[in-house]
């Protein structure tokens, strides 16, 4: 009789308890030069997992892959540069391994410092049938296509062949629907598919032959010697193959254990293995092959991959980047991974490396090492926190959506509630040192010079109210949706400047008392040397929805847009490096980003997860998100300069290029109108053409995201006139 025997270990993530003082560190986003900060050490979901000894990778979605060299204690983001969700992982040797799924296949030959393209499809965009499974055995290699087609390399994937579709699949005129692959020897190998077949052949692909059935569809298949095999699928089906596959026997998962599809199983040896399956709830594990198993539940955080780098060292993987560790094979478990369950809406950086997140339901969160950590600060109130100040590491304020302000003289461990005096809303607050607060009202400026006891209007009442209070050196600037307030004196008294247009502020941000950027009510953003008397819009951005800009210098600074290039998940920046002649993308995310910081030698940046109330992902860079070698953009048009509707080409060049780098392309008319875009593929000479067919002056603009290689880039603005 089996026997049920459930292990619970793991509180929520954000109770996670700590390992050595490395297991956290945060690691690289794979697409750029940003890292994570929260949850640590990364946040994407990961669902394949393998080890050789020590070193192990991990691979999911939005083309995540992570290496460790401990045995899973810590983790080091590997860059990419594809964004496809990366089913399963190939490990060729130590340093050499394969990353595959949907259109994508890639494969690294020092440890995943670079990444080749394997060409099994013309782009990484779309392919005729999605890559499901992949399977190497030193030079020899094989890739297996949702349709059953099998595709065969005999040089490490430098070039690919056709083999033997898998009988019954579309490919081969069925419906049946391929599974997995894997082989031993670059002859012998295995197929599992929806109808629970295992397929086997012994010449490379060119013939299958069908070896056993089960009752249920099979999912993942592994060989654990040269004579012990595993297949997992459906309805907690496994089979073992005691003979190299030849003959296969089910394995019984009964006597009161969950029925669970099975999606990947790891073992340590012969006869010591765990499964995961598709829920994420909990593993099966045996220690006699088999014979027996028992369920175990890891951590509350679903596990998808499951990996042993030692007999006793088990590393389970999955979602949100959930990450834990067995050092018994697999009996108990422990976090390596920590996450701040909250949903965060606003950050705001004092420094390089003092930076606070505001969020939902008293939500506070402060980091002391320029996003290499945070800490949850707990203000004492249900409603959410709008922002805050620090003028001191023990003072500080917080504003929540009720109205009420609250004061810390310890650092967070407790708070009191201060009466602001007004029935107005209360939007922000600021404070220049702990007796001197600012609050910014939908009447105007309220001010406090005791710590917040008392609390009286600072000017005259403002139309349409004060949303944002930003300091920046000696220049501390009130805005609203129809006014921007200008102090130069610290705060004693303000002054207005004009907005750029009549069409209200989303954002307003002061590099200095004469340098401003202003986000319009259009969603464009405009800049402004000389204090408000002139602003010009910043053509070089080519976006209709940006809602944010950030900057810490006069050359350096971010545009928050709500997409890029037809892409709406909304999870790339735009930097630019010189005052804004320049924007280049930076894909960060694949959820919404929703702020970014600019702080000057670090910057930091806060995305939401729309499916995880608790999902709030936090961002840091060193690099001003850029990474790899640097790219320029450049383009031309032909004809410069129109006297009716006419038809114009754009022909630009991306240098360094590889060939088949996706470029966006976007016009607008210079004197005002929506940005029109078109994605265009480059070139192996790095050139690309697109057109557009404008009736008036027109400025244009390309950018590209970058990959894992080489840094974004952005065009300067070229103008086409009409005469």
């Amino acid at each position: 009789m089996r026997k049920l025997v459930v292990v619970c270990v793991a509180g929520v993530l954000a109770a996670f308890g700590l390992l050595a003082p490395g297991a956290l560190a945060n690691v690289s986003v794979g697409h750029s030069g940003w890292g994570w900060s929260n949850p640590l050490p990364q946040g994407q979901t990961l669902r394949s997992l393998v080890f050789m000894g020590a070193r192990g990778y991990a691979a999911g979605d939005f083309g995540t892959v992570l290496r460790t060299d401990d045995g899973g204690l810590t983790w080091t983001g590997l860059a990419t540069g594809v964004t496809s969700d990366l089913a399963k992982i190939s490990l060729i040797s130590s340093d050499s391994a394969v990353i595959a799924g949907g259109c994508t296949a890639r494969r690294t030959d020092d440890a995943g410092a670079t990444f080749n393209r394997l060409p099994f499809s013309n782009t990484d965009v779309g392919c005729a049938a999605k890559l499901v499974s992949e399977s190497f055995v030193g030079p020899a290699g094989f890739l297996l296509l949702e349709d059953g087609s099998v595709l065969h390399t005999m040089d490490g994937g430098a070039t690919f062949a056709a083999s033997t579709a898998v009988p019954g699949t579309a490919k081969a005129g069925g419906s049946v629907i391929a599974k997995d692959v894997t082989f031993t020897d670059p002859n012998t190998g295995f197929a599992v598919t929806s109808t629970g077949q295992i397929f086997r052949t012994t010449d490379a692909a060119g013939s299958w032959t069908l070896v056993t059935t089960a009752s249920k569809a099979l999912n993942r298949i592994i060989f654990t010697s040269a004579t012990t095999a595993y297949a997992v699928g459906d309805a907690s089906t496994v089979l073992k193959s005691a003979d190299a596959g030849v003959t296969w026997t089910p394995m019984a998962i009964t006597a009161g254990l969950p029925v669970r599809n099975l999606v990947s199983i790891g073992c340590a040896n012969s006869l010591v293995c765990l499964v995961a399956n598709d829920t994420g709830a909990g593993l099966f594990r045996t220690t006699d092959g088999g014979v027996t198993w028992t369920f175990v539940v890891p951590s509350d955080q679903p596990i998808f991959g499951v990996a042993f780098s030692t007999l006793g060292r088990a590393v389970a993987v999955g979602g949100l980047g959930n990450t834990v560790v067995s050092d018994d094979s697999g009996a108990t478990w422990r976090p390596a991974a920590r996450r701040i369950a909250a949903r965060f809406t606003r950050l705001s950086a004092t420094s390089s490396t003092l930076v606070f997140a505001y969020g939902r339901q008293g939500s506070l969160a402060r980091s002391v090492d320029g996003g290499e950590t945070y800490v949850s600060l707990a203000v004492p109130t249900s409603a959410d926190v709008l922002g805050g100040s620090f003028p001191t590491d023990q003072v500080g304020f917080a504003l929540d959506s009720s109205g009420v302000l609250l004061r810390t003289d310890n650092g967070g461990a407790s708070w009191q509630n201060l009466n602001t005096g007004t029935t107005s809303k209360v939007n922000d607050v600021w404070a220049a040192d702990p007796n001197t607060i600012l609050l910014a009202t939908d009447g105007g400026l309220l001010k406090s010079s005791n710590g917040g006891s008392e609390f009286s209007p600072l000017g005259k009442a403002v139309k349409g109210g004060l949303d944002r209070l930003q300091a920046t050196g000696g220049t501390v600037v009130a805005s609203g949706s129809r006014a921007i307030l200008v102090s130069d004196n610290g705060g004693a008294t303000f002054k207005s400047i004009k907005a750029p247009n009549k069409s209200g502020l989303q954002s307003v941000d002061f590099v200095s008392g004469s340098l401003a950027y202003a986000v319009d009510g259009r969603d464009h953003v405009y800049r402004t040397a000389n204090g408000g008397r002139v602003w010009k819009e910043q053509l070089a951005i080519a976006n209709d929805g940006v809602r944010k800009v950030s900057f810490s210098s006069a050359t350096d600074g971010y545009a928050l847009p709500l997409e890029f290039g037809g892409d709406t998940s909304g999870g790339t920046l735009l930097h630019t490096a010189d005052g804004g002649a320049h924007w280049a993308p930076e894909l960060i995310s694949s959820s919404q980003l929703v702020d970014v910081a600019a702080a000057g030698g670090t910057d930091f940046a806060l995305a939401n997860d729309k499916n995880i109330d608790g999902g709030a992902n936090l961002f840091s860079t060193a690099t001003g998100g850029a990474q790899g070698t640097p790219t320029t953009l450049t383009i031309t048009a032909k004809p410069r300069t129109i006297h009716r509707k006419t038809k114009v080409t754009i022909s630009g060049t991306l240098s360094p290029a590889n060939g088949k780098e996706q470029v966006v392309v976007s016009n607008t008319f210079a004197k005002g109108g929506n940005w029109a875009n078109q994605t265009v593929t480059v070139a192996s000479n790095g050139t690309f053409t697109a057109s557009a067919t404008i009736k008036k002056t027109s400025v244009f603009v390309a950018q590209w995201s970058g990959d894992s290689g080489r840094s974004g880039a952005g065009s300067s603005v070229l103008t086409v006139r009409k005469k």
